[in-house]
């Protein structure tokens, strides 16, 4: 074989602040995350290849031709395929050449099976057993994942990188990535480039002024206006399509379905949703099946009995049908004796549909840029899904894992030299003139070599014919959105049932055994009927005692979605820390729920207003609850569920808050208030309304804001994958977002309100700084309102820091949450909690009775029994009269007949 080398300290407030060590512990995380956002992309095989190696040689010459090698080293191998004789020729053909090729070094024995399942279990058996039976493969690629994930396939990588005979970048891009591999390792190579394109009678379109179909819908009405219809002596049949069992006939069904069921990309799968093997049926099989029974009307007699070369092929080429889909065979034979095709033939992608599968539902939905984001747009129609069929996905030699060295090396530099483009050219493109009908094979482009238009040209084909036929094959197989077939074990079984359940179905509504307003009934049963199959079949082979690998996970290697070391960042580890800080969060303010309502007829719980402090449990409480949903992904739910919890988190944070705020802030309000008055020695009459009354205006802005969002721009959540590590390990996240700028202003415009009241509440705070409360509760308002101050101001940063990693986030956003509801809790009920066993002394048991308030600048205080506190209608639940003398100021409250007044000099 020819090789080649090739912070700074905070300030004294923030470091005596209760959650100083929680935030900078959040820090902490969010900085030990960076090294998450170092990735790098996964190199691909079809960027590092070399495609034609200088001096080089298939596998162990550095000449042009082999060596002639003497008799006794004549190496003989047996390749196993079906027995068709259009699929034997393109191996028999290549194995003629090559011994010709190597002056006999190389002898090729071709043995052959009936049918397509019976070569699929003999290369599965092959592989099971160890190998012996045959050297290679002659297969179409549904047999490659049972036989790669059993051992039983060559991986010829190395052999496509130093042979100059592979040519592997004019392969087509999705036969390259989605046919021959397994994982970037290559197991096939290929004789044959299989895709499904549409053909039309261009003249019968124009003279009946129809245009060329675009969706399946147009395809059976352009067949209705034309079935029957007589043009140059011919009565037309306006479609023809076999529809034989076993007769190719699975394959148009599958390329009709996916059109409505892949989307967004080969990796997501055509007939299972490669996330979970959920089979894609429900209403979209239910269109399939109208499709062709509408087609069925409109097509040939015999389509229900005779083969497809004699219904289509044959109908065609005789000029008796207009429209049809299949492989290139129709072109390449349109130029050849005994056709009627020559000039009159127009080559075209096949059809679309307008509406696909949602996969969360079952049910049908119209095409959108967002749900088709491979759709092709269309003035009068709009948007149609494109999704181009590899149908059978090509012939391809694969070499058994299990034969000697010798015939491996033999094998693959036969493979490789007959499909390499000056070799398979001949095949490719045929001269029509010299080569009868019957003789032309059905080996179809795989390079972009065999689309120059030039050689087919040359070949004696229409120019503008092979440019329509060279651009539908070159859009098909370079498409992100084709379709190719399933390739795992039992692929085989899954498209038999598929064939099979069609068949049976289109057979008796075209026999009229059906009731017309039956069929819909019967469709879906169809339907249900393929994913009740279909998941045995799954089922079954998943619990063998030989198998090696479910079938979801080589489903997904080959579709390129299996990575077995995956970070998806998802918060499973660190979720039952935000439950633990939660559950300390709802026991803390069910404590002090049960404390205020046993102590509520106590003069420490009436001086504190028990209807504010209930109102702060509240708030709490609830924004505890929002780490539930901080904390859900799709580790635990689905997207759509974790799409709800991004938008329930911040209704939840914002409506707890308010309320939280709204009990702190009422009460240093109304002693501001009071103080106020006392101060100008008039009277004052402060109500709970009017405490609330600006509050209550608060929170319905923040209800407005959260409800415009929610309705114009609510968060979604989507996983996205960014790359790989150093180590290798695939990364991806899953975060909240929105689709446009909404969200981001009104978010932004929900912090800067809250932020302005808080500071605002602050203002409030200083201004009653030197005024004493009896239980000293200013004081404790003013901690807790410092330590939300510090939450935001610090918590803004430490969000933006944590970027897009999803765990990193969570732990801010926890320890925020937690930091606010504790702080607040711990300032405002512990101090009441323990002052009845910290308290002693006349000056305790006087201001037991009341609440007092007193300032040393104003010369004022102010003296009130507790439950005069409550907040009533009337003057604080009393009369307020003030007198003044240049001694004292005294403020006294009436309630009942009892007065109770506390004084204090000025100083």
């Amino acid at each position: 074989m020819c090789t080649h080398n090739y912070y700074k300290p905070l300030t004294l407030f923030v470091m005596k602040s209760p959650i100083s060590f929680l935030l900078m512990l959040a820090i902490a995380t969010t900085r030990a995350a960076a090294g998450y956002h170092a990735v790098r992309r996964r190199a691909s095989i079809n960027n590092s290849t070399e495609t034609d190696v200088t001096n080089g040689c298939p596998l162990c010459t550095c000449n042009d031709a082999a060596p002639s090698a003497p008799s006794d080293d004549i190496i003989e191998v047996s390749v196993l395929m079906i027995d068709v004789q259009g699929i034997i020729d393109m191996v028999l053909w290549n194995a003629r050449d090559y011994e010709k090729f190597t002056n006999g070094r190389v002898k090729i024995n071709i043995k052959t099976v009936p049918t397509m399942p019976a070569l699929f279990e003999e290369i599965e058996s092959d592989a099971r057993n160890g190998g012996g039976l045959y050297d290679a493969y002659y297969t179409n690629p549904l047999a490659l994942g049972t036989a790669v994930a059993l051992g039983g396939l060559l991986d010829l990588t190395k052999y496509v990188k130093e042979s100059k005979y592979s040519e592997w970048t004019d392969v087509l891009l999705a036969l390259r990535n989605h046919v021959t591999s397994f994982e970037d390792k290559v197991y096939l190579i290929l004789l044959d480039g299989d895709t499904h394109t549409m053909y039309y009678r261009k003249d019968v379109l124009d003279h009946f002024d129809l245009p060329v179909p675009r969706t399946w819908n147009e395809y059976i009405d352009v067949a209705r206006q034309v079935h029957g219809q007589t043009y140059k002596n011919k009565t037309l049949s306006g479609s023809c399509v076999s529809r034989v069992q076993g007769d190719h006939a699975q394959y148009w069904s599958h390329l009709i379905l996916s059109t409505i069921t892949q989307k967004d990309g080969t990796e997501t799968g055509s007939l299972f949703d490669t996330s979970d093997m959920t089979p894609l049926t429900g209403e979209a099989v239910v269109e399939m099946l109208r499709i062709q029974e509408e087609q069925a009307k409109y097509g040939t007699s015999n389509e229900f009995t005779d083969s497809l070369n004699t219904v289509m092929n044959g109908a065609m080429n005789a000029g008796e049908c207009v429209l049809t889909y299949m492989w290139g065979d129709m072109f390449r034979r349109s130029m050849a004796k005994g056709s009627v095709l020559g000039g009159v033939l127009g080559i075209s992608q096949t059809p679309g549909s307008d509406v696909v599968l949602d996969r969360s539902t079952g049910k049908l939905v119209k095409c959108t840029n967002e749900l088709c984001p491979y759709a092709k747009y269309y003035d009068d129609i709009g948007l149609v899904n494109s999704a181009p069929y590899a149908a059978n996905g090509g012939w391809c030699g694969a070499v058994s894992a299990n034969t000697t060295p010798e015939k491996q090396d033999a094998l693959v530099e036969f493979f490789l030299w007959a499909s390499s483009g000056k070799q398979s050219d001949q095949y490719v493109i045929p001269n029509p003139a010299n080569v009868p009908i019957e003789q032309i094979n059905g080996q179809d482009p795989w390079r972009r070599s065999h689309l120059d238009v030039d050689k087919w040209v040359n070949s004696g084909f229409d120019r503008q014919l092979a440019k329509q036929f060279a651009d539908s094959i070159y859009s098909n197989l370079n498409s992100k959105n084709v379709v190719v077939e399933p390739r795992f074990p039992k692929a085989g079984e899954i498209v038999s049932i598929l064939d099979k359940e069609v068949n049976e179905y289109l057979a008796k509504a075209h026999d009229g055994n059906i009731p017309e307003d039956k069929k819909q009934e019967e469709r879906v049963r169809v339907s249900q009927s393929l994913t009740n199959q279909w998941n045995t079949v799954i089922k079954q082979y998943d619990e063998r005692g030989d198998t090696k690998l479910p079938i979801l996970s080589i489903y997904q290697r080959l579709r390129g979605v299996y990575y077995p070391n995956q970070d998806m960042n998802q918060l499973t580890s660190i979720r039952p820390v935000g439950y633990t800080l939660m559950a300390i969060v709802l026991a803390s303010s069910l404590v002090s729920l049960c404390w205020v309502i046993k102590y509520r007829q106590k003069t420490i719980v009436k001086s504190a207003q028990p209807q504010f402090l209930l109102l702060l449990i509240l708030g709490i409480f609830i924004m505890g609850v929002s780490i539930v949903p901080m904390g859900l992904d799709d580790s635990v739910t689905s997207i759509e569920g974790a799409s709800v919890a991004c938008m329930v988190t911040p209704w939840l944070v914002v409506v707890g808050f308010s309320l939280t705020f709204a009990a702190l802030f009422s009460k240093v309000w109304r002693l501001n208030r009071l103080m106020k008055g006392a101060a100008s020695f008039r009277r004052v009459t402060v109500t709970t309304g009017d405490v609330m009354r600006p509050l209550v205006g608060l929170l319905v802005l923040d209800v407005i804001l959260l409800s415009v969002w929610t309705a114009l721009d609510p968060l979604q959540y989507t996983r996205v994958t960014i790359g790989r590590s150093e180590d290798g390990t695939l990364q991806s996240v899953g975060n909240c977002v929105s689709s446009g700028t909404t969200s981001t202003i009104i978010a932004s415009l929900l912090f800067a309100v809250n932020l302005v009241v808080v500071v605002f509440a602050i203002i409030q705070v200083y201004q009653t700084r030197r005024v004493t409360v009896a239980y000293h509760e200013s004081k404790f308002i003013s901690f807790a309102f410092a330590s939300i101050f510090q939450s935001f101001v610090l918590g803004l940063p430490l969000l933006l820091l944590s970027g897009s990693n999803p765990v990193s986030r969570y732990v801010v956003q926890i320890i925020l949450v937690f930091a606010i509801c504790i702080s607040v809790l711990g300032f405002i009920f512990p101090p009441k909690m323990l002052r009845p066993l910290l308290a002693n002394g006349p000056e305790h048991r006087r201001s037991s009775f009341g609440t007092s308030y007193v300032s040393s600048t104003s010369g004022v205080g102010v003296s009130k029994r507790s439950q005069e506190s409550m907040g009533s209608n009337h003057d604080v639940d009393g009369a307020m009269t003030a007198r003044k003398n240049s001694q004292e100021s005294v403020v006294s409250w009436k309630d009942e007949g009892d007065e109770l007044a506390s004084t204090a000099r000025k100083e």
